[in-house]
């Protein structure tokens, strides 16, 4: 199942807007959010971003069947070792 982006821009606004900040800024910083966001799920391999023909983003989840974020980020972005010690996800 999808969610529109809209609906996750809307529960940040609204999480800003009861933290204090005005509704200009907070409609602005929930967009930049929720952009971003979808974009680093979509290149880690979380989630899938679509589009529709009037133009409204969807951001999917690929792994319905985990609910621990933690046990998915270890099985789909194992950790990686380095020289000189440094641990790193790809």
């Amino acid at each position: 199942e999808s969610t529109d982006l809209s609906e996750i821009v809307n529960i940040l606004k609204e999480n800003s807007l009861n933290s204090g900040i005005g509704l200009e800024e907070a409609e602005s910083e929930a967009q930049v959010t929720a952009l971003i966001s979808s974009l680093f799920l979509t290149h880690r391999g979380y989630a899938e971003v679509s589009q529709d023909s009037d133009g409204n983003i969807s951001l999917k989840n690929l792994h319905l069947d985990d609910d621990d974020f933690s046990t998915l980020t270890n099985r789909i972005n194992p950790k990686s070792k380095l020289p000189g010690g440094i641990i790193f996800n790809e």
